[in-house]
């Protein structure tokens, strides 16, 4: 198994997956726990046994990830969710279901800022992340400094 399908595997799960995590926030807040297959971020940022599972080995794999037609296509569709919510000046901390989750996903638009090479993603990921500075989380140093 290629290492991207574990995030297809995870995304299709039917109590947790992507279909869950869109529910969730649609609706206006993170309930359950999806955070690091739908919003990965870099390996190094966290240690428990998901985050390792689910780490971003590098650039190079968010690339991959970014270029992946399901995994870009379900990751602008659910940045825009929390672009809208961010936009009618939602709490990130509120939608994210607190302060840990909130900085998983700026780390993670952090990254795909950075990786994607599609315009689409790159543009709501950054649109996000202004949105989130305003509310006081700023870009993820670490990401920043990856390779």
């Amino acid at each position: 198994m290629p290492a991207i399908d574990r995030f297809l595997e995870a995304q299709d799960s039917p109590s947790n997956g992507y279909a869950a995590a869109l529910a969730e926030l649609r609706a206006g807040r993170k309930r359950s726990h999806w955070i690091w297959y739908i919003f990965p971020q870099l390996k190094g940022l966290g240690t428990s046994p998901m985050a390792q599972l689910y780490g971003i080995r590098d650039l190079e794999e968010a690339q991959g990830y970014a270029e992946h037609p399901i995994l870009r296509a379900r990751l602008i569709e659910i940045t825009a969710v929390v672009k809208r919510h961010l936009a009618t000046g939602a709490s990130l901390e509120n939608l994210m279901g607190g302060q840990t989750d909130a900085m998983k996903l700026v780390s993670s638009m952090t990254l795909f800022a950075r990786a994607a090479q599609d315009r689409a993603l790159q543009e709501v990921c950054e649109n996000v992340l202004t949105r989130t500075e305003m509310q006081g989380y700023a870009r993820c140093a670490y990401t920043l400094r990856a390779r």
